[in-house]
Order: C-alpha cells, then structure tokens, then sequence
C-alpha cells in the first residue's frame, strides 16, 4: 500500500475494515450475506467500522471536544456483498479493494469493445503533429460517434453510447505524457522537456574540461567603429552597415570562469582556433586595455576541450590545434545542449542580465518584440560591443556568487582550484606559435626567410640551405609577437629569430602601422637605413596598446588572407641594407695586395647611368659584377 496516496490508501483500508466487520458477524452466525442481511445489520456495521476508525486515528490519546471525527457512508449492501467477495477470493488481501487504475487516471466504468475501440481511436487524435486542443478532440469524437451511428442505424444494428465530454478529457490525460508529446512537438522538444537533472560532471580541477559554443547575439550593432556617430545626419547613420555578430566563447568548468571571448563576422574554423589562444594565454592586459578593473588572468595548460558538431569545431584546423595544445576532443551528440550546460548559461546569463539593458536588442521572438525596432535603436559598434561584453564578464559576472558553486564568486573558485589542486602550465610561445600561428609558405634565400620586411634564420635552417636544393619552406608566425617564426624543417618545427633587430614582444600590427608612416616618410628612397629600422621598433615601444589589445577580441583583427594582402602591398619592393661595409684598405692593413669589397648597389646603378659601359679600375668592383 504504500505506493497508494494518502487518500486512496484510507479509503482503501476503511472499506477493508468494513469487510472484515461484516465477515465476523457472518461467522459468528448472526449476519447472512444477502442484500437483506447487509440492511438488517446496517447500523451495527457503521458502529464497528467507525469505533476502529476512531482507535485507528486517536490512538492512544482522548478524543476532545468539537474535534473532527473521520467518518464515512458505507455504500450499498451488494456493493459490499462483492468487496467481500473479492477479498475473500484474494485471501484477504486487502489490496485488491484498492480502485483500480489505468495509466494515470482512475476509471470508474467500462464501454462495450466497440464503443471502447472507437474512443481510443479518437482520444489518440490528441497526440498529433497538429497539436488540436481537447475541445478540437472533444467534437471530433461527437462527430465520430454520430457518423458511426448512423451508419448502424442503416444497418438495423443498436446505436453506440457517446462518451462524455469528461470522460473524453479523463482518456486524454491518461495518455503516456511523453509520447504524446513526442507526437505533438517532436522528440528534441520533448527530451528537453522532461530531461532531469543527473548531477552534473564531476569536474575536480582548472582546465580539466573546457567547453566552448558559438552565440549569435541578440542585439543589432554598427558593423564599424561609430567614432562620429553623434554628429552623423540620419541619412549617414542609416547607411552604416549593421546587423548582428556571432561570439566564440570558452568556459571552465570546475570554476565557471570565461576563459575566452571573441566577437566575429561569421563562425569559421580560424575563429574558432583564435579562441584557443585566448584560453591558454593571460589576458589581464586587454581587459585593462578595455577599462576593466578585475584581472583577466584565468589560463593554462589544454586538457578536454568539449563542444557540438558544429562546422567551425568539426574543422581539422580546430581539432589538430586541440590536439597540438595537447588536448582531446569531446563531441557531444546533436541537439542535446544540457551536455555542454555549463557553456550554455553564461549565453542564457547575457540574454536575460546584459541584453535588456542595450539599445537594438532583437529579442527571442517577433511576439516578444512587439513593436520594438531593433535596427533603428541601434546605437553601439563593434568596440562597445567589446567593451560591454568585457566588462561583464570580467567585473560583473567573474565576481557575483553563482548557484553553482555553492554561492562561491567564479574568480575565487579559480583561485582556490589553483592554489589547492595547482593548474598545468600552458604552452610556450613556441608550442602556441607552431600551433595556433598562421601559416605561409616563403622561399629561402642566402639570408633567410623573409616575412613582412625581416629576415629570420637559425642554425638548423642553415645547415638545411647547405645540404638541400629545396628552397621552398612552410612557416608559422604569431602575430602578437613577431620576435621569432616557427619554421617546418622535415617533420619537426624550428624557432628562427630576426636577421637585424630584437623584436621581442613587437606585435605584427604595430610593425605594419609603424612601416607605413615609414614608407610614407622615405618613399623615394629603396632601402631603409638600420637606423631607421632601430627608431622604428624604439617607437614601437613606447606607443600605447590599448587600441590594439582591443582590437584583438572584435572583427577587425586581421586574419591570414589579410595579412598576405598587406605584406604584398606594403613590403613587397622595400629593401633591407646590406651588412655595414667592411674598412678600405688604407685604412687597415692588407696581407696580401688590397681588398676586393662589394660596392654598394645605388652608387654602381648611379655609375652606369652616366654611359660608362665599363666598370672603373678601383675598389668599387664586386664579385657579383662577374
């Protein structure tokens, strides 16, 4: 009994009790079991059953005044006749009086098989991709009734009774709820619906399981940096491109804290290995750069790195970068995002927390949106985008107690992690570069691979160019840092540093930005002095990088065909100075004769455009000239 509620379960030892009264008296030769017997001793039964009520319910305790007493109406005497038929029968199991059950509902009464079969036939109606509603069901079953009726009648057969509209509504609650909701709004739904919450995983330390997702953000933005948006007409203001941008994220999920956040155009594999840079990187910089006051520190070393099937995580490039971080992939199957839950609330937390509060929010649904107009509320760019987005990750949401961590602050958790379980250390510059960099291919000349204006060498590439004619080469660069290149030598990956100069720590914009202002400054000029190069990395140094940390999490970060586009555009005709060349004889001293030394390419070009067709008898001569 105990799988019986509270009431099902009272009334069902009651009219147990009222059975086993009626029994002792039949035993004891005073009750006959007739319909006649039962009316006789009627009163006497009540009496019996309502003093074991009373000694069942105030056990061990006076009943007291104007208290409420359990009493209940016996039923009929052939009612009981069969209680005690069907108890004797079972013997004595009192939970064969129990009602009778069906799915979810009590029935009370049968149909004939034909009026039951036609019921059934229309009740599953309800369960129907048309979603119909019970009152729908409720006529279509009138309607059926009637025809089939009419149809007997032609047949001189006896009329079908025409279920209630209550006993209708009672068949429909009985049905199977996921099944008919399977049928009425499709599997995925329903698995959502009635999905239950297992626990979670059992995730112990920072970085052991990473997930990350793409989210097209509810809100219209300025496809551009609005710097004049103020003073624009609206004719200006309506001409700008706009729309709504997709953001890459990465959680963590022992602690909750966002390890990477990047604003772009469209999904794409590259965007999404560009996210991987950011989780295995500090970040403190560009959120100070973007005004947060809290550190953005939160990185280290790949473990599991888990995600949906998606096109931009599918990609060999995102899966060969996991693996090279020294990750494994995790695909969870489609459509079931609660596998990867604990990415998917930080995008529920910006929906529901951030969105409200902007201007051109799209909301969820057209209904939802009534006549809000979201193009023409739009006030932001892509900057604010990133600077809004910062500030709540890092400020607000990193720092407020979060329900699943116990009331705990993400930030704290992380700390905690780190400083009770420790963190594996992340990749180096090497291992992010071979990895995450971009790739091209660049022939090697005497004096190394050139990219972007520099020559980079080192002792394994050397040897290479001596005993190999191959002269075509794979190359990887960072573009935040372009003190040294990864090149692909066989199989294995070789760190080359710069020719000239110690760019350590130079990012490839800052050295694009500083070369134009050069080309501009000497463009009559081929070559650019060494010490022009040195001021050029000097002011590299000193500039503020804030604009340029910004624009690492926004879609104007230049990519790989863009940066292919600039290097030929910008360094494809500026040439470097040759090595400093070396004293003239007179003054030092020669061993044997004098010295043959190279002559500097601009004074033997200025020399044959006077008409001379050979070459004068002096030190200006060069091996090359032969």
């Amino acid at each position: 009994m105990d799988g019986l509620d509270d009431e099902t379960r009272a009334k069902t030892i009651w009219l147990y009790l009222a059975c086993m009264a009626m029994h002792r008296l039949h035993e004891a030769g005073e009750l006959k079991l007739t319909e006649t017997g039962v009316r006789q001793h009627r009163q006497r039964l009540e009496q019996m059953v309502a003093d074991q009520e009373l000694a069942r319910h105030f056990l061990g305790r006076r009943i007291r005044a104007s208290e409420r007493l359990p009493l209940r109406q016996l039923p009929c005497g052939r009612t009981l006749l069969n209680h005690l038929r069907t108890l004797r029968n079972s013997g004595f199991d009192p939970m064969t009086l129990a009602p009778r059950k069906t799915g979810s509902g009590w029935i009370s009464g049968y149909f004939s098989h034909d009026v039951e079969a036609l019921l059934q036939d229309c009740v599953l109606t309800y369960a129907n991709v048309n979603r119909p509603t019970m009152e729908e069901v409720i006529e279509q079953t009138r309607l059926r009734f009637k025809e089939e009726n009419t149809n007997r009648a032609a047949a001189n057969l006896k009329p079908l009774h025409t279920p209630s509209p209550a006993t209708i509504r009672r068949r429909i609650n009985a049905l199977d709820p996921f099944e008919t909701d399977c049928a009425r709004f499709g599997l995925d739904a329903t698995r959502k619906k009635y999905a239950m919450w297992s626990g979670g995983l059992d995730v112990q330390f920072p970085m052991e399981r990473i997930e990350v997702d793409e989210w097209q953000v509810d809100l219209i933005t300025y496809f551009t940096i609005v710097g004049l948006y103020q003073i624009m007409t609206d004719e200006q203001r309506r001409a700008l491109p706009k729309g709504r941008r997709w953001i890459y994220a990465a959680i963590d999920c022992a602690s909750r804290c966002i390890l990477g956040l990047l604003i772009v155009e469209n999904p794409s594999a590259e965007a999404a290995v560009q996210l991987l840079n950011m989780i295995v990187t500090d970040k403190s910089d560009l959120a100070r750069a973007l005004g947060a006051q809290s550190p953005w520190n939160q990185h280290g070393g790949i473990s599991s790195v888990a995600c949906d099937t998606g096109t931009a995580f599918f990609a060999d490039a995102f899966v060969a970068a996991v693996n090279g971080l020294g990750g494994i992939m995790q695909f969870a199957p489609v459509k079931i995002p609660e596998l990867r839950g604990r990415i998917e609330r930080p995008f529920g937390t910006l929906t529901t927390g951030l969105m409200p509060r902007l201007s051109g929010r799209t909301f969820s649904n057209p209904l939802e949106r009534g006549d809000y107009d979201s193009e023409g509320n739009a006030a932001l760019d892509d900057d604010d985008l990133a600077r809004i987005l910062t500030y709540f990750i890092v400020d607000y949401y990193h720092n407020k107690p979060h329900g699943g961590l116990g009331g705990q602050t993400p930030a704290n958790r992380w700390k905690e992690l780190v400083r009770d379980r420790g963190i594996s250390a992340p990749p180096d510059r090497h291992v992010r570069r071979t990895v995450l960099g971009h790739e091209f291919e660049r022939i090697l000349s005497k004096r190394g691979i050139r990219f972007f204006g520099n020559f980079y060498s080192c002792p394994e590439l050397r040897e290479k160019f001596k005993r190999s004619r191959n002269r075509k080469f794979t190359i990887r660069i960072d573009p935040e840092d372009i003190g040294e290149i990864s090149i692909r030598i066989g199989n294995e990956w070789h760190s080359a540093s710069p020719v000239k100069g110690n760019f350590d720590g130079i990012s490839l914009a800052d050295w694009i930005a500083e070369n134009r202002v050069l080309l501009q400054r000497y463009a009559s000029e081929a070559e650019l002095t060494e010490d022009v190069r040195d001021r050029a990395i000097a002011n590299i140094r000193a500039i503020d990088k804030a604009a340029r940390l910004r624009a690492g999490i926004t879609p104007q970060n230049a990519g790989k065909t863009q940066l292919a586009q600039i290097e030929r555009s910008l360094f494809q005709a500026q040439q470097l100075p040759d090595e400093p060349a070396p004293a003239t004889a007179s003054q030092r001293e020669a061993p044997f004769g004098r010295f043959i030394e190279p002559a500097p390419s601009r004074k033997r070009k200025a020399y044959e455009t006077r008409g001379h067709t050979s070459l004068p008898q002096s030190d200006s001569w060069s091996l090359e000239d032969e």
